[in-house]
């Protein structure tokens, strides 16, 4: 049996600690790592609260669950204020963790999922356990790491007498120790800092998580009899591979397949208990498409089965969520991919912040229509059919298993267009409109006899489109109805997936006269017209259409023949397409094709402004950084400046240091950008949600959350001190410049329809930092990833403010 089948699956994944609490008395063992009101501990879920609602999942039309790793973790790592909730940090590989159940749990779970047709992907680590120990860098020499290692005290549980997993192999921890350095099981190596080093994301430490040596048959083999461990014991049906970027590429032919009749590889063990289509799929944390090719096959040599589609998720994320130029997915869709219908397509899971949280219903309803419509293999995470926002959130409340969740129908019909129609999981996709700015979006998906088009309007304007000629009517399969053929008008945030049905042939169209327009000083925006075919006068109402923005139309006065000159300096920087549109006389339109147009404004300094050393450490003076040694900088404000560039506003700021040890898709880490927009005569709020300070005489009209994984606008209307508003379509462009320690931040132009030439405008930018979009604590005493104030100021009453700077209207910086 081969893997083809999976491509028709579609996947649930689970944090199981979040899901369901089917067992209340295996909640809270007393040891301080379980907190109901706290997501950095353990909250309940488990096992049975999995078997209890398999109806639930199955029921919207999953057939395929991935959880997260069951087994026993270390509950405490005492340097940090997370517990060991996820599952990612290791104790005993092989026991699952008290508070989801037992081993008999888990057997029952993949036995009745079984029966409802639905196969059960466990999460596996192969890279680290816990933190039971660390390794200092200063002076480090890996030929004597016991010089650097420490053991880690307080963590829990561990070995008996010291700090470590409670395994065979994986015990064998402390350097200091001769059978354990011979061992080497371990790197025994430091934490990572530039990530940009092969040799330090292979064989150094990350976050702290003890790393697995790789490169040692003794560890590699005790992984293998882990992993087959949980297919013989629970009969799994897959993989999921964590933290894949970071362990050595070649390690998976021997995991996976080794032929070593004592110790086989994993899937080749599977094949021998008949589980012909075992499923391996991995984490590789990178946006390089060849990069992550070479965990799957090098050569003829395999490895992986698939990767989950992280560059794709940042395509679809831009486009549906930033409104970015459409073109971003053609460019990840016409990457190459080793077994290109198995990768693993996702909006959002528990390490990235979810879809509610970055844009709002209709950007959501076009990203989901888009994942159930592409080649690959879909995955929802929990809670997405309730409208979840929070990252971690627990879903035990009754409610939420009702079966009329804010998106559970909407889900449940995507589902089955899915298995109804196979070609939106074995076709090709071939993409027939995008462009350099929002709005359409078009692709045909094909597969056999059978072809859809699927059809998106991501800008906040009413878009032009010439539907494709098709012999075939056109049915709707998700969203309204369109024409077979012709000039359509697509609403704001419009979706349509059009199904091609056999019907009779049109007849042939008569052919309207056409028109060309040519372009003459592009950047200048003087634009000739010239119309072929028929004379002028059988064309009237003749319109300008930029980017197809149909709202945004100028209309073409009559006798303009030779000339018409287009405005610029109200376009956004880059690349845009300009087109012709008239009416035929008689009835009818017909459309010139696009003529591209590149604008380049120059920027126009505003305001410029030094951040006072006294705006840094807090609003009090009365702050620290987190203690870990990788904050050098990254949280101080030196500079900002803004500029008007053409009807954009950019804010520029310079740090004390930028830094992307994280590898985040935006380009920086190590902090969060809070900006706030007090714009004059558009109203606002007096106060800055979840910071605890406002400046005096300040009113946020739109508020901003940078961070490197993310951007979350917002409005002021429902927003409250505690909590965020309502997220607001994100076209908001960064850009870093780590030589020159910068970031641009460039909000569009009609954020400032009340002032469009920025006079009155009021500018607040703070930073802290954070993980998953939620605010770092502040502690009384110093931490690796807490703020900490000096002084008795009670932590709750610290504003999470680092540094900062207000620039008013007058450019006067404060």
């Amino acid at each position: 049996m081969s893997l083809r089948p999976w491509q028709d699956r579609a996947i649930y994944f689970v944090l199981i600690d979040r899901f369901y609490n089917g067992d209340p008395s295996n909640d809270d063992f007393g040891h301080g790592e379980f907190d109901r009101g706290d997501d950095n501990c353990f909250q309940g879920g488990d096992l049975k609260g999995l078997i209890a609602k398999l109806p639930f999942i199955k029921g919207m039309g999953f057939d395929a669950l991935w959880i997260t790793p069951p087994v026993y973790n270390q509950w405490i790592n005492p340097a940090s204020p997370c517990r060991g909730y996820h599952g990612y940090w290791a104790y005993d590989f092989t026991r699952i963790d008290p508070h989801f159940g037992k081993l008999e749990d888990y057997k029952e779970l993949v036995r009745r999922a079984h029966r409802l047709g639905m196969k059960v992907i466990q999460d596996i680590v192969v890279n680290h356990t816990g933190n039971y120990f660390t390794v200092e860098a200063k002076d480090f020499d890996p030929a004597q790491p016991e010089r650097n290692w420490k053991p880690l005290p307080g963590a829990y549980p561990s070995l008996e007498g010291r700090p470590a997993p409670d395994d065979p192999v994986f015990g064998m921890n402390d350097p200091r120790v001769v059978e354990h350095k011979a061992a080497a099981v371990y790197n025994f190596t430091p934490n990572i800092t530039d990530f940009n080093d092969r040799k330090q994301t292979l064989t150094y430490t990350l976050g702290d998580l003890d790393d697995i040596n790789l490169h040692s048959t003794l560890a590699v083999d005790r992984l293998k009899e882990i992993y087959r461990y949980w297919i013989k014991e629970v009969g799994v049906d897959g993989f999921r591979v964590d933290t894949v970027y970071y362990t050595p590429e070649d390690f998976y032919e021997h995991f996976l397949y080794d032929s070593a009749r004592q110790s086989p590889g994993v899937k080749r063990y599977a094949r021998q208990l008949g589980i012909a289509d075992f499923f391996v799929f991995g984490e590789a944390w990178s946006y390089d498409y060849p990069g992550i090719n070479r965990y799957l096959r090098q050569g003829r040599t395999a490895r992986m089965d698939s990767a989950i589609d992280l560059p794709l998720n940042e395509a679809l994320v831009q486009v549906f969520y930033r409104q970015a130029p459409t073109e971003k997915i053609r460019a990840a869709l016409a990457q190459k991919r080793h077994n290109r219908n198995l990768w693993v397509n996702f909006l959002d899971n528990h390490d990235i912040e979810r879809m509610f949280s970055r844009a709002d219903g209709p950007a959501v309803r076009q990203s989901l229509v888009a994942l159930f419509t592409l080649p690959g293999i879909p995955c929802i995470y929990y809670g997405t059919e309730n409208g979840f926002s929070e990252p971690r959130r627990n879903m035990f409340a009754a409610k939420y298993y009702s079966g009329r969740g804010r998106y559970y129908v909407f889900l449940k019909q995507l589902l089955a267009m899915r298995k109804r129609h196979p070609l939106f999981s074995r076709g090709t996709v071939k993409v027939v409109q995008a462009g350099a700015q929002s709005g359409v979006l078009a692709y045909e998906v094909s597969y056999k006899a059978e072809k859809a088009l699927v059809l998106f309007n991501t800008s906040q304007y009413r878009m032009h489109y010439e539907l494709p000629p098709s012999a075939s009517a056109r049915q709707a399969l998700c969203g309204p109805a369109l024409p077979k053929n012709g000039p359509v008008i697509l609403e704001p945030l419009a979706y349509h997936v059009l199904k091609e049905t056999a019907s009779q042939p049109a007849r042939p169209a008569t052919r309207a006269p056409g028109i060309r327009i040519a372009l003459a000083g592009g950047k200048s925006g003087a634009v000739s017209l010239r119309i072929l075919g028929k004379p002028a006068r059988v064309l009237s109402n003749m319109e300008l259409l930029l980017d197809s923005n149909y709202d945004l139309k100028q209309r073409v006065p009559a006798g303009s023949r030779d000339g018409f000159r287009v405005d610029t300096s109200r376009l956004r920087d880059g690349c845009h397409r300009v087109s012709l549109r008239a009416r035929v006389r008689g009835g009818g339109w017909v459309v010139s094709r696009e003529q591209p147009l590149t604008v380049r404004n120059i920027p126009r300094l505003l305001w410029q402004r030094a951040v006072p050393p006294r705006n840094r450490h807090g609003v009090h003076g009365n702050v620290l950084p987190p203690a870990d040694p990788s904050y050098k900088g990254q949280l101080d404000l030196e500079q900002a400046a803004l500029f008007a560039v053409g009807p954009d506003l950019e804010l520029r700021v310079r740090m004390g240091a930028v830094s992307n040890e994280w590898n985040a898709p935006n380009g920086y880490d190590h902090v969060y950008f809070n900006v706030f927009l007090d714009i004059p005569g558009a109203g606002g709020r007096a106060f800055l949600p979840k910071l605890g300070w406002c400046p005096r005489s300040f009113r946020f009209k739109y508020g901003f959350l940078f961070y490197g994984w993310g951007v979350v606008p917002y409005g002021a209307r429902d927003a409250k001190p505690d909590a965020l508003g309502t997220p607001l379509p994100d076209k908001i462009e960064q850009e870093v410049d780590a030589r020159s320690r910068s970031i641009r931040f460039r909000f569009p132009a009609e954020l400032f329809a009340s002032c469009p030439d920025f006079s009155g405008l009021k500018v607040f930018v703070a930073t802290w930092d954070g993980y998953l979009g939620k605010l770092h604590e502040v502690c009384a005493q110093p931490q690796d990833w807490a703020f900490s104030v000096r002084g008795d100021m009670a932590p709750k009453e610290v504003p999470r403010i680092y540094s900062h700077i207000l620039v008013d209207g007058k450019g006067v910086a404060t």
